[in-house]
């Protein structure tokens, strides 16, 4: 298999998460916010499975494979894929900041659903891109016998973190039947 199928199908499963953000954006919207444990709860699964366990895996193995193969880290795609992670994290970092003052300050809220709805434009956005330019480029330009290693990989990933990534998706499986079902 590909392993640009690998990180697709793990876009397919952010994009469940980010069905669920746009639900509590509109919900700290209109009042009144959704419960703080809720929402730590959708910011632990965006950390672990979409940062640490996706776009690191992108980070890791998939930008040292295309270097290898001529890709350069400081330009083109993938200097644009490491800007667009970084930009992530940082929105994360910022939603968690404003989650901790919602306790204490309720308009806080709107800057909270402001944050969180910037993350969901642009890991929209990054999907997109990785999927119509990055992850494309990769498919012509790594031979198959890399490609082969990277899903070899890929799979060993899996294995070492089935635990983890099942408990997240059970967390997020709960907060889309408390939100969006």
């Amino acid at each position: 298999m590909q392993p640009t199928r690998v990180l697709t199908a793990e876009h397919r499963r952010i994009e469940q998460a980010l069905v669920v953000l746009s639900a509590i954006v509109a919900q700290l919207r209109r009042g009144p916010p959704p419960a703080a444990v809720d929402v730590e709860t959708l910011l632990g699964f965006l950390r672990v499975y979409a940062d640490v366990y996706h776009h690191q895996l992108e980070e890791r193995m998939l930008t040292e494979a295309l270097s290898q193969v001529g890709l350069p880290e400081r330009s083109g795609p993938v200097a644009a894929m490491l800007a667009q992670h970084l930009e992530a994290r940082c929105l994360i970092d910022l939603a968690g900041v404003a989650l901790v003052r919602l306790a204490a300050e309720p308009g806080v809220a709107a800057e909270l659903a402001d944050v969180l709805q910037s993350y969901q434009r642009l890991l929209v956005h990054h999907i997109r891109y990785e999927e119509q330019v990055l992850y494309p480029f990769a498919e012509r330009l790594l031979p198959s016998l890399a490609a082969g290693l990277l899903s070899e990989a890929f799979a060993r990933r899996d294995e070492q973190h089935a635990v983890e990534v099942e408990s997240q998706l059970a967390k997020l499986a709960a907060l889309r039947r408390r939100y969006v079902e």
